[in-house]
């Protein structure tokens, strides 16, 4: 049942995801596996955060940083630190998303999670790029490129490429007509209509007198929400036009396993750092050290 959530997660297919997670964590929460709880928590903050509701996002990794940190299951707690800190970057607070960024970051490298550890760094380096500055953001996003090379799994590879562009950019390493060649560039080689989006979105992005790819990020993000809808999109199609696309799924609420639990994030926090402070950090591995 989890691989079956993950998939449809993977696909933006939220509510098919639900039908499998709900019993599942039903399950694990029966027997007690507190492991088994932290993976399928991680899925259903998952679910929450691509449709835009990350406060509920927000409060499953909460729960997934205890229930992990209480079981010692260190592969969901690392991934709770990363997507946390994108939630809550997506919140409006960088500050406390970046606290988390960074023990996520070591987390991945003493677990010698080199595909999980490149998201990581990507997630921080847009963090960075966002607060323009510029040094740290370009140093993470070769960081995390080394990684994925390293692993050989290229699922943000377009995302990464888009980002050293908007550093290059950002930078003045190219000019905006420039950067938007090269994003043209890309068009012929990423056929699918999501990242034909995101290549015309950032081409607007950049250059606001870009009308041709606006009206043509907006009519693929129109289509893509009549089929799988996320908020990412609809946030870009807002920025684009000033109209807010309507979200199609209408999301149950949290269980009661999920938002009966303050979770006390001071004392996980010091769990954590304990934790890496104890841990033998991984050094056989280019993802592991920054240049």
């Amino acid at each position: 049942m989890c691989d079956c959530a993950g998939v449809h997660l993977a696909s933006r297919q939220v509510m098919q995801a639900l039908d499998y997670l709900f019993p599942a964590l039903d399950l694990a929460i029966d027997l007690g596996a507190l492991p088994a709880q932290g993976y399928l928590l991680n899925h259903l903050a998952d679910a929450w955060r691509i449709q835009g509701g990350y406060e509920e996002a927000a409060q499953c990794y909460r729960r997934v940083l205890q229930v992990g940190t209480e079981s010692g299951f260190w592969f969901v707690v690392a991934y709770a630190q990363s997507y946390l800190g994108c939630t809550l970057a997506l919140q409006g607070r960088p500050d406390e998303a970046e606290d988390w960024q960074v023990r996520a970051r070591a987390m991945f490298m003493n677990l010698q999670d080199t595909m999980r550890l490149a998201a990581c760094l990507h997630f921080h380096a847009d963090l960075c790029l966002d607060q323009r500055r510029l040094d740290e953001a370009r140093s993470l996003n070769e960081w995390a490129l080394r990684c994925m090379e390293e692993c050989g799994v290229n699922l943000m590879l377009l995302d990464s490429q888009v980002q050293t562009l908007r550093l290059r950019q950002a930078g003045n390493e190219i000019s905006t007509c420039e950067a938007v060649l090269e994003l043209e560039a890309l068009l012929d080689l990423w056929p699918e209509a999501r990242h034909q989006a995101l290549l015309h979105y950032t081409a607007w992005s950049l250059d606001h007198s870009q009308e041709e790819h606006r009206g043509l990020a907006t009519a693929l993000y129109r289509d893509l929400n009549e089929g799988v809808s996320n908020a990412e999109d609809r946030h870009r199609y807002l920025l684009m036009t000033g109209e807010e696309l309507r979200c199609p799924l209408t999301l149950p609420d949290l269980p009661a396993f999920v938002t009966a639990h303050e979770v006390d994030l001071v004392a996980v926090a010091a769990r954590i750092d304990e934790h890496l402070a104890t841990t033998q950090p991984v050094s056989d591995s280019k993802a592991a050290v920054k240049v």
